[in-house]
This record gives structure tokens, sequence and C-alpha cells, in this order.
């Protein structure tokens, strides 16, 4: 009888996995399954201006390679870099130079563009409700960490640096050949920006080893 019962409940799980599948299969679904649940693809477009932009994605890509995160724009004049805190290029993949060393986008982060002309990234990626960076202060970067921005929302700096309060001692954006600085020794009013915004990346400055949780509380 045990052995009956096992068997129904058998029968049961896989028809429930085949309706999952089959339902996202018919419905056109581009998706990603955890367990039961699917998660449907996310479209966002980031807006490159001019120059040199730090930018970043605020999705966990759904192809994780570099010509394919570039895809809207690849025929432009364009270059993207992603630095070491030392100040140095570790990878790059220009368009023009031929340099390919850049082979994968990762959400936690940010890049260096630059475009001769203002132009729209448009990516797709799966929504993940929390992504944790690390943060390292060593000799050789001197506290200095290229970071991206894993959220679809704009915050407000003090929420979205919560879990590093304290711990940081600058934090910069460079947008459209702008650098714009907060110290978080002034008062807020005096911070060259109030918050992160979706699609962009961020110089930071910690001063230990450290981890940035950023998280989302929305339900798309």
């Amino acid at each position: 009888m045990v052995q009956h019962y096992k068997f129904i409940y058998i029968i049961i799980f896989v028809a429930i996995i085949s309706a999952v599948s089959t339902y996202a299969i018919n419905t056109g679904i581009k998706s990603e399954t955890r367990g039961f649940e699917v998660k449907e693809v996310q479209h966002f477009s980031i807006l490159v201006p001019t120059g040199g932009t730090l930018i970043s994605t605020p999705y966990q890509l759904v192809n994780i390679s570099t010509r394919s995160f570039v895809d809207s724009i690849y025929n432009k004049n364009w270059t993207l870099k992603k630095y070491n805190g030392y100040g140095w290029p570790t990878a790059i993949f220009d368009v023009n130079e031929g340099g390919w060393t850049l082979n994968s986008i990762n959400r936690s982060y940010g890049y260096y563009i630059r475009l001769n002309e203002s132009s729209t990234l448009e990516i797709e990626g799966i929504y993940i409700n929390r992504t944790s960076i690390s943060l390292i202060n060593t000799s050789l970067n001197n506290g200095w960490n290229m970071m991206g921005y894993p959220s679809v929302n704009s915050k407000n700096l003090s929420i979205a640096l919560s879990s590093i309060e304290g711990k940081w001692r600058r934090l910069y954006e460079y947008y459209n050949r702008t650098l714009i600085v907060v110290d978080p020794k002034l008062p807020p009013f005096l911070w060259g920006f109030k918050n992160l915004t979706p699609g962009r990346g961020y110089w930071v400055n910690v001063i230990e080893n450290t981890t940035l949780i950023i998280n989302e509380t929305i339900t798309l």
C-alpha cells in the first residue's frame, strides 16, 4: 500500500512539472525556472551620452557575453573598459582597436564606456532581489572599487549604502564626461548627487574590506 501511494505522488509531481513547462513554452515567455518559480526576462534601456560614462546592468543578463551586451550599439564608434582600483584597465572591448579581452559582464561591476555619439544600450535580463558586492581595500587599490548598481529602482544613498555605513569615504559618479563627488563627512545637502541610479556605475572608496548588499523590494 505504501509503495502504491509513493507511485501516485510521483505521477502527480511529474504532472505539475510538465504543466509548468508547457505553460512557459505555449505562452512564448522567455524564462528562467528556479524550482516552481518562472521568472520572465525583463528589458532595460541605458541611455549613454556622448563621451565617457560609467554604466552597469540592473539585471542578471540573459547572455553575459560582452558581444551580446553591446549588440544594440555594436556598429557605433565605442570602447568598453573594466578598471581595477589602481586606475588601470584590466579588460577592454574596443570595436575599433580589436582589444577583446573583456569577454563577459557582471552585474556587480561598473564599466567605463565611451561613445562618439549618444546612443541607447538595450539589454535583457532576469530580476534578482538580492546582490552581494565585495569591496576591497588593499595596497594596490587604496580602497577604490568600480561597482555596479544591480537594481531597477533609484534609491537614496543612505538607504542604498546602509550595509556599508561608516565604511566608505568617497563615492564618484561619472556621467556625460562629468565627475560628481559625494563625501559622507559633509552634510547631505552638499552631496553632488543623492541617489544611486539604475544603469549607472560608480567609483567607491572603502576603508576596509566589506560587502555591499543591494536588496530589491518590488515584484515584477
